[in-house]
């Protein structure tokens, strides 16, 4: 029995070793306001710098896969000038859920706002100035020799009107 207990006790010691800093929750809010902060400053070096792993899946909007940093590269530089320079946000962190004392969940809601007019390439209208939209983000951060990256990013939008969202609050 003392067998046992010293085995239990041993485990919870080691588990406890490798938890979570009291610093970890605090390191992804960071990563999620410099996700901000250079997003709208027009500047998505994020997706291919240290912020993303280089094997990292991100999950656009529009529901394309884009596997490993380069592939990530190439969809932002097609929708970079198009679609992404023309809008500024505002993340809030909604939740941080710690899923391995290496792996997080950390869940971001986006506040929209488009800055200028859209236009495509073949001169169709795709936004107006000034139109809001939102959106969630689901990152998954791996810690890897101390340090948060981005493993994967599920991105989608919001729906806040229309009869979807009204049958939706009519739960509430």
């Amino acid at each position: 029995m003392k067998t046992i207990k010293l085995l239990i006790f041993s485990l919870l010691i080691c588990f406890t070793a490798v938890g979570q800093s009291a610093d970890d929750e605090q390191q992804l809010k960071d990563i999620i306001q410099k996700l901000e902060n250079q997003w709208n400053k027009d500047d998505f070096s994020f997706f291919t710098d240290e912020t993303y792993m280089p094997d990292a899946i991100l999950i656009n909007p529009l529901g394309a896969v884009w596997n490993g940093q380069a592939e990530i590269e190439k969809g932002i530089a097609v929708v970079k000038d198009i679609i992404l320079k023309n809008f500024s946000t505002k993340y809030t962190v909604k939740n941080i859920r710690f899923m391995a004392p290496s792996v997080a969940l950390v869940i971001v809601h986006a506040a929209d706002q488009t800055e200028r007019d859209v236009y495509f390439p073949d001169g169709t209208k795709g936004d107006t100035k000034g139109h809001k939209r939102e959106g969630m983000a689901i990152h998954t951060f791996v810690k890897q020799n101390d340090v948060w990256r981005i493993a994967c990013t599920q991105a989608t939008p919001v729906i806040t009107d229309g009869p979807i969202a009204k049958i939706a609050s009519k739960g509430d």
